[in-house]
């Protein structure tokens, strides 16, 4: 039995790599015993199973580069103990002759590779799709199997990789041997074929031809594709096929008119591993023109450009993903940002048609402030259609300004959302978008009565209170030991502000209140005394607080 191995790596035969063998009237396969003389299989070279060590066929003497081992059972293989002989042939009578060889890794029980034949009266045990066939007899004495180099068939100048997963067209059945098996004596072999990739998606970046599919064509059957009205230049195709791909850049396209671009079959092996996908399609305005350099992305630095056609190719993880064309960073401000979200896209497949139609737009800006001159970060402002749809949200800066993303022309409002205790003036701006590529003014907004923070620790003997300490922000004084804020009812309403707070299990607290005032915190530290709880207090006094600001540092610890 020779095994060639077709791989750019060397395979561990001994230990790794076995073989198992059923005749056509067996129930199940049997595990040949073997002694390995030689541990690997260097890349594209062959290896010799025999029954023994020096093998004389074809009038020459070869070496095995394995042998049977000694105890192989009778049981499984009946003509080993008298004939040394592992694989029985039709003139060991009782319709022997039929039988099927697997490759397999011993680690676990998975066949990389397989062979059936047939017997006179029975069909073969097992096999890639149909069994090499035999009409008469099953493997006679001097016969071989032998598999194909390429669809040409066979050729002593190439390795035999060629494997179309069908054993009939993949092997040629020489009924006369005409010379000696191969080893590792037969040096390497150079791969011209493998398995027809039929299914394979195949893509060029020229951005005018669509993708194609390759079906499967021909006796013996390879995987064709064709690319048609591919545009002149120099391009990249791209071949996917499940975990691997082939990515051949420099593809020329000379001329128009006709020409036919054949690639080198005998370098178009997908050998790439594959882990990641595409998502394709095209970008034009509401004219249906193709818009040139428009910016597409899936988030980060995942991103491409259109071409001269509008057309994109985009690399993107496994999984489901959003695509982004002509977003707010990086995007061309004379067009809107839109989206499309959830594709889900599996490692070598290629995503088509997930095309973008683009409106000219501008964009509205505006200020958020205290004062009607000091900025007010951190408030969010909706942009809404004229049917109250929101289109955009964004957030003021540090300076309090806001600018949202690339709006189609239209009618719409801003409008700044504030919390309960705050009111703005105005409530909102309308704003009409006319121009492309213009950022349009909204409004100076105003907040009365805005938010601002207060933040600080406490601490027992240097570290954190995990257990919650009460946190009262009032503007009031409060009397007693310790101080006791009022019992809250509706004569609370009128009265000063009240602001209570619990601090996290990280010995912090954040305390939300409105500008403008001096404040007094007071801290309760509920602590578990002998024989009840005691609540320690302690309070600072004169804090400060600017809306949208945070005042830090107002800490307790005892």
């Amino acid at each position: 039995i020779e095994v060639f191995n077709p791989t750019t790596y060397t395979w561990t035969m001994n230990g790794n790599i076995g073989l198992k063998f059923r005749r056509a009237t067996d129930l199940s396969d049997k595990t040949i015993q073997i002694n390995y003389l030689n541990s690997s299989l260097p890349s594209n070279s062959y290896y010799l199973f025999a029954n023994t060590g020096t093998v004389v066929a074809g009038s020459e003497i070869v070496d095995a580069d394995a042998v049977w081992a000694a105890g192989n059972p009778t049981s499984d293989f009946p003509y080993f103990a008298t004939q040394s002989n592992i694989i029985p042939i039709d003139s060991d009578g009782g319709d022997e002759g039929g039988g099927g060889v697997k490759l397999y890794k011993v680690s676990n029980g998975a066949v990389i590779d397989q062979v059936g034949w047939s017997s006179v009266f029975h069909a073969a045990p097992f096999s890639e799709t149909a069994p090499v066939i035999e009409t008469s007899t099953g493997l006679s004495r001097n016969e071989v199997y032998a598999r194909f180099a390429s669809t040409d068939g066979i050729n002593p100048g190439y390795g035999p990789a060629y494997d179309s997963n069908d054993n009939s067209v993949d092997f040629y059945d020489y009924s006369i041997v005409n010379g000696p098996p191969h080893g590792s004596f037969s040096g390497t072999k150079v791969v011209i074929s493998g398995t027809p990739a039929v299914g394979a998606v195949v893509s060029c970046t020229d951005g005018l031809s669509s993708s194609d599919i390759a079906i499967s064509s021909g006796n013996p059957p390879y995987a064709f594709f064709s690319l048609v009205d591919v545009a002149t230049g120099s391009w990249t195709v791209l071949i996917t096929s499940g975990a691997y791909s082939l990515e051949k850049s420099s593809v020329s396209i000379p001329d128009p008119g006709g020409s036919v671009y054949t690639l080198d079959s005998a370098a178009t092996f997908l050998t790439q591993d594959n882990n990641t996908g595409m998502i394709a399609g095209r970008i034009i305005n509401v004219f249906g023109a193709p818009l040139n350099g428009m910016k597409v992305t899936s988030g980060g630095a995942n991103s491409t450009n259109t071409n001269t056609d509008g057309r994109y190719r985009l690399r993107v993880s496994p999984g489901t993903v959003d695509i982004t064309a002509n977003p707010a960073v990086g995007g061309n401000a004379a067009y809107v940002t839109v989206s499309s979200q959830t594709i889900s896209v599996a490692a070598g497949e290629v995503h088509a048609g997930v095309d973008f139609t683009l409106y000219q737009g501008g964009r509205i800006s505006g200020s958020v402030t205290r004062d009607g001159s000091a900025g007010l970060p951190g408030v969010a402002v909706s942009i809404l259609d004229a049917n109250s749809i929101a289109k955009d949200q964004q957030v003021t800066g540090s300076d309090g300004s806001f600018l949202s993303v690339v709006l189609s022309t239209g009618y719409y409002i801003a409008q700044p959302t504030v919390g309960m205790l705050e009111t703005v003036t105005p409530i909102s701006s309308t704003v009409t978008i006319v121009g492309m590529g213009t950022t349009y003014f909204s409004s100076t907004f105003t907040v009365s009565g805005a938010l601002g923070y207060i933040t600080g620790t406490v601490k027992s003997g240097g570290l954190p209170i995990k257990t919650g300490v009460l946190i009262v922000v009032t503007t009031a004084t409060l009397s007693g030991t310790p101080p006791a804020p009022p019992d809250l009812s509706t004569a609370t309403l009128t009265g000063s502000p009240y602001y209570l707070v619990s601090s996290m299990e990280n010995g912090i607290y954040t305390a939300e209140v409105r500008n403008g005032a001096l404040y007094n915190v007071y801290s309760y530290y509920p602590k578990a005394g002998s024989s009840s709880a005691v609540i320690l207090s302690s309070k600072t006094t004169g804090v400060s607080v600017t809306a949208g600001q945070t005042t830090s540092g107002v800490n307790f610890s005892w």
